[in-house]
């Protein structure tokens, strides 16, 4: 991009626009497809689309969602399933506040909260960001939460096997980060 920038610049001064503009649409062209071939590369990173997609295709009406940590790692979750998420452990920064009202949603769970809502009886998928792993690894019964589907470095689990194959966290080395 600054090479082309450069050459442009070159050539209009030495009275060539035409050239010039071929080589800024060449530049421009070449940033076009390096910007589209990274995004393929840190979209597991940066989107959870793809976790999205593999909840939807179990999730059932009853089931319920729930995002580990801050919302914001995990927002387009909540989009990409159309479903009302609940909070665990993140009722801090830009939610805390808010939280705390009268009218505020209950969908807020901590520590004390979190076990009644995984033994409900009900299917929960939990998607957990990959600076929250860890964490919440050792707030999971090992027996009863298996892992659904990981990318880019982020989890779903669920606390009932809804495909064959799938792991529970004792059944599962992991290595700490």
């Amino acid at each position: 991009i600054f090479a082309a920038t450069v050459g442009a610049y070159v050539l209009r001064k030495r009275r060539f626009p035409a050239g010039a503009n071929v080589v800024l649409a060449a530049g421009m062209a070449a940033f076009m497809f390096v910007a589209n071939y990274a995004l393929g590369i840190f979209g597991p990173y940066m989107s959870s689309k793809s976790l999205a997609d593999v909840i939807n295709r179990y999730l059932a009406p009853a089931d319920r969602v729930v995002l580990y940590g801050e919302f914001d790692s995990g927002s387009s979750i909540a989009f990409y399933t159309h479903r009302r998420v609940w909070i665990y452990n993140g009722r801090y920064n830009n939610l805390e506040y808010g939280s705390r009202y009268a009218d505020a949603p209950p969908i807020f769970l901590d520590d004390a909260d979190f076990p009644g809502f995984w033994n409900s009886g009900r299917r929960v998928f939990l998607f957990v960001p990959l600076n929250k792993r860890e964490e919440a690894r050792k707030r999971l019964p090992a027996e009863s939460t298996w892992l659904l589907a990981e990318s880019g470095g982020k989890a779903v689990y669920t606390n009932v096997q809804v495909a064959p194959g799938e792991k529970t966290l004792s059944g599962i080395a992991y290595n700490a980060r």
